[in-house]
């Protein structure tokens, strides 16, 4: 039996009193007034940030404002794994993981599934211990679903375009394509206009669709964002799918800690078919 995974960063990246982290979900979801015309049956998939709620808590809020009025309940939370090691993409094969807010199931089967179909893959659970980027995102879903969801963590260590090509035709090939949560912050550290500057052309790259255009741009002009391969992965799925990406709300942590010399751009896309 799958050992559970405790939280890793609980009381870091977001309250670890459980009722105190349901106030601040509950006051960033309300605090989204953005009206979009998606419709949330047609969602593909959304890209969220994964920094300290305090910073990019409320942009995340804008795509899990579209995902609570989905019927899907089965995810696939896709990160980077900041260590980059080990390279392969691991998936993390089962048992529960924790947060303040309870316990959410991992889906053996499906995990077992991806693997078998997502070349560059493996089960590993080691690989999980102490990556942020895929936990922050199980608060946002265990307050609006209460226990009534499953998912699989997944990691890249090696984000190449290859192997965002090959989780995207795993996840493509299943009997079920589940909602897809691609984790990953955006330009990292440096200057607020220049931050902005090159997180408007990583944006502009998401939402064309064009996966060479996407590469290309990260590597010309140096951007620093963490999950590209996740973002990667979930614009190969839309393209496939023949959808459209959107951003929902751009920020950085400026608007929190009031310092423009050093910053962290955060986005909040949606995926989804007209």
């Amino acid at each position: 039996m799958q050992d559970d995974r405790p939280p890793s960063v609980s009381g870091a990246f977001y309250p670890s009193d459980p009722k105190e982290l349901q106030d601040v979900i509950s006051t960033m979801l309300s605090l989204v007034n953005t009206q979009v015309s998606i419709n949330p049956e047609k969602l593909i998939g959304v890209v969220v940030p994964h920094a300290g709620y305090i910073y990019s808590g409320q942009t995340a809020a804008h795509a899990y404002s579209l995902v609570k009025n989905s019927t899907k309940r089965e995810y696939v939370i896709i990160g980077p794994n900041h260590s980059s090691y080990p390279p392969e993409t691991s998936i993390y094969p089962g048992g529960e993981w924790i947060t303040p807010l309870g316990r959410s199931p991992v889906d053996a089967v499906m995990a077992e599934e991806i693997m078998e179909r997502a070349r560059g893959s493996k089960l590993d659970e080691k690989a999980h211990r102490k990556e942020h980027s895929v936990e922050v995102q199980l608060p946002f879903l265990q307050y609006l679903f209460d226990a009534e969801f499953t998912f699989v963590p997944i990691i890249m260590g090696d984000q190449r375009m290859e192997m965002a090509a090959y989780l995207s035709h795993g996840l493509m090939s299943m009997k079920k394509l589940p909602l897809i949560i691609a984790s990953s912050d955006l330009t990292h550290y440096e200057p607020l206009e220049t931050a902005r500057r090159k997180d408007r052309m990583l944006l502009d790259a998401v939402e064309s669709l064009d996966l060479h255009r996407f590469y290309r741009t990260l590597e010309q002009n140096v951007i620093t964002a963490c999950g590209y391969g996740a973002i990667a992965t979930l614009m190969s799925v839309t393209g496939e799918l023949g959808g459209k990406m959107q951003v929902l709300n751009y920020s950085t942590s400026y608007e929190t800690s009031g310092e423009s010399y050093s910053v962290v751009g955060y986005s909040a896309i949606a995926a989804y078919i007209e």
